[in-house]
């Protein structure tokens, strides 16, 4: 199976992508988790939502989006 056909592709330049597990640890290669991006374009949090903001981004500063994902090699 031609894995490029399911891929999205590699991430824009200054975009950050980990898959992380619930405890926050980093996923291995091929796993299935919860994706994290850290770029500026992301947004900086919740219009005067601090308390919702706080629970959307690990303390390494990338944006939990909720999406299961997978990174290869």
């Amino acid at each position: 199976m031609d894995k490029r056909r399911f891929t999205v592709g590699k991430p824009l330049s200054g975009t950050d992508i980990r898959i992380t597990e619930s405890n926050g640890e980093e996923s291995p290669v091929e796993s299935v988790a919860e994706i994290g991006v850290r770029a500026p374009g992301v947004m900086i949090g919740y219009y005067r939502q601090p308390h919702e903001t706080v629970h959307v981004y690990d303390e390494d500063g990338y944006f939990l989006t909720g999406d299961l994902g997978i990174l290869d090699e």
